[in-house]
């Protein structure tokens, strides 16, 4: 024991036995608290994870359609599922763990400057030698696996989504092996880049292993030659086998920290990109008698115009039918009307009240487009869309499927409404898919009714029913409905008919 603190009657040899015990006691106390701090560590972290995602989730849905007609699905993916969760368990992780790490080592520090004031100089001085060593040849390294980890990631489920999404194609091109091999490849990259950084990862500690001997080798050296007082030696030996238990374990904590860090960097860029676009969605009045497209121009290519002088009245209770050639223009004319996409000129106005640009009438609005989709869920699910199980109006759903001939259908499924639809089913046939959008349209009780092509996978009968029920349904519910068809029935069941030509709207 050093001499001044034999001075202290505390420390004295004759309380040896309470400040040991008090020692132990403090340490159990200590991990105690560590253990709660883990615990609580551990769940704000992935808290943390599921806030980040679920508002990526939420800005997603907030971008303009623009956006969303050239955004990279992969990516999307990457950004919104694993960006959240690779910052809060990678990078939040790694900052507290250099905090805290460095925040051990500083203790330790100060105690053995107090106590052994040339000695801990030197150790410091090697440390930072060798630290600094191993940051200059890591650092190119970790760049590069930070990265490969960044893009494989969404080559990889870029890949994928092509496999589930062209299954029909692949299978009818006999493409598999091609598909197969190319998901393989960007797979094998991205857990390559995995093995790399668990390689790095393990052999930090081998490093470290490596400076210790030297260190020690410096230490045996340092003792023989400065210090003879053999009582002296085993004090510090004693203090360096102590102070070794938490140093050594830091060092290799923050070099691991360090590493995690610099790998998941990428997520620093993906959470705080510049180039999010979101609508601000302005309020608008509701629809109440009609609405109106006045004088609109719009054009892809600035060289050449797709639609010009679109005039156009929709009254609530009438359906509006538009008919054209593919490729005219038809659906990017209801994008307009739906306010998906901004006219180049002109106004959309509702009750004779222009709206401004950036509003948003998905409130009042039901859509069926030419290829509806089913999402995962139960049938019923599929059309109420999360309603709450005591608001769901089962009669309403039970009279439109009955109106839209699924009776049998819903009646033949293993569970009736509640059975389980995979994403987009491929059970499901095309004329069955629209039928429940129409439904899950409907059900909403929109204001605007805006159907492309809905009734194109229908045999004449069957489309006739659908139609013909779609035009007492509007008068009866007040709703403005705009149908996109080529059906040659369309002009019966019309209040109006139009006609895309010349890059205008004439009616029929």
């Amino acid at each position: 024991m050093p001499e001044f603190l034999k001075k202290i009657s505390f420390f004295n040899e004759s309380y040896l036995i309470y400040w040991v015990a008090g020692i132990i006691l403090l340490f159990i106390i200590k991990n105690y608290i560590q253990i709660v701090i883990i615990k609580f560590q551990s769940i704000l972290v992935f808290e943390i994870a599921t806030t980040l995602s679920s508002n990526l989730t939420s800005q997603f849905l907030d971008k303009p359609y623009s956006h969303i007609q050239k955004m990279d699905k992969g990516k999307e993916i990457q950004k919104i599922q694993m960006s959240g969760t690779d910052f809060a368990n990678h990078i939040l992780l790694s900052i507290n763990s250099l905090f805290t790490e460095i925040t051990v080592i500083a203790v330790i520090a100060i105690v053995s400057f107090i106590l052994f004031p040339k000695f801990t100089i030197l150790i410091f001085l090697i440390s930072a030698l060798c630290l600094l060593l191993l940051y200059r040849i890591r650092k190119k390294k970790i760049q590069e696996i930070s990265e490969s980890i960044k893009s494989s990631y969404y080559s990889s489920t870029s890949d994928l989504l092509n496999i589930i999404d062209g299954y029909l194609e692949i299978k009818s091109l006999k493409k598999e092996r091609f598909f197969q091999q190319k998901f393989s490849k960007t797979l094998e990259r991205f857990n390559d880049n995995f093995a790399v950084l668990k390689k790095h990862q393990n052999s930090n500690s081998k490093y470290l292993e490596v400076f210790i001997i030297l260190g020690l080798s410096l230490f045996l050296y340092y003792l023989n030659s400065n210090i003879e007082i053999i009582s002296d030696k085993v004090l510090l030996i004693s203090y360096i086998a102590s102070i070794s238990l938490k140093l050594f374990p830091s060092l290799n904590k923050i070099i691991l920290a360090y590493t995690n860090y610099s790998s998941y960097k990428y997520t620093l860029d993906v959470l705080t990109g510049e180039d999010e676009i979101t609508i601000q969605g302005n309020e608008i009045p509701a629809i109440k008698n009609s609405i109106s497209l006045k004088n609109i121009r719009f054009s892809y290519l600035s060289n050449s115009e797709l639609l010009k002088d679109i005039n156009l009245t929709i009254k609530r209770g009438e359906i509006i039918g538009i008919k054209g050639r593919s490729g005219i223009g038809k659906t990017t004319l209801l994008n307009i009307i739906m306010g998906l996409i901004t006219p180049d000129s002109g106004n959309i106005m509702i009750d004779q009240q222009a709206i401004h640009e950036n509003s948003s009438l998905f409130p009042f609005i039901g859509y069926v487009p030419q290829q509806p989709f089913l999402f995962q869920g139960s049938l019923l699910n599929n059309i109420v869309m999360g309603e709450e199980s005591s608001k769901i109006d089962h009669d309403s759903i039970d009279t439109l499927i009955t109106a839209f001939k699924l009776n049998d259908f819903v009646s033949n499924l293993e569970n009736g409404l509640d059975t389980q639809i995979s994403h987009d089913s491929l059970s499901v046939s095309g004329g069955q898919k629209q039928r429940i959008a129409l439904i899950r349209a409907l059900y909403a009780k929109p204001q605007l009714l805006i159907l492309d092509e809905v009734s194109n996978q229908l045999d004449e009968d069957l489309e006739a029913i659908v139609l013909n029920y779609l035009k007492e349904y509007s008068k009866a519910q007040n709703i403005a409905t705009v149908l996109v068809s080529h059906s040659s029935i369309l002009d019966r069941i019309c209040t109006d008919t139009y006609k895309i030509t010349e890059h205008t709207l004439l009616k029929i």
